[in-house]
């Protein structure tokens, strides 16, 4: 699941700093911890967001409104394959991608250099 997660983040990585999105992208293996672990962070002038894998499945994402202090998602799910943990990211991601977009009349951060995890196998 993790090495699916770096995947996804390097095939979105270029459109969130397109979008002025700063992404940061952090892994553990189980040399680091008990469970395996990968969270993508991503920050906007007015939404954050957090998602996070673990290497049993277990998914979780929230995606906050700044200004407002409130939760707009927040999404705990246990995935059986990496197609379904991808198939959430994405929506949730596009939920993301459109309350920070310049349509909406958002202007976000400029972005930093990012982080990115060596490559693992699960």
């Amino acid at each position: 699941m993790i090495s699916e997660f770096l995947r996804w983040f390097r095939a979105n990585e270029r459109r969130w700093q397109d979008s002025n999105i700063l992404a940061r992208i952090k892994c553990s293996t189980e040399e680091d911890m008990p469970l395996e672990k990968g969270v993508i962070e991503l920050e906007a002038k007015l939404a954050v967001a957090s998602f996070t894998v673990w290497g049993d499945g277990a998914l979780e994402i929230i995606i906050l409104d700044v200004l407002k202090k409130e939760e707009l998602v927040v999404k705990d799910r246990q995935v059986a394959n990496p197609n379904d943990m991808v198939a959430i990211l994405d929506q949730s991601n596009e939920l993301f991608m459109k309350v920070t977009s310049p349509s909406s009349g958002l202007k976000s951060v400029s972005p930093g250099p990012s982080s990115i995890c060596g490559d693992q196998g699960d």
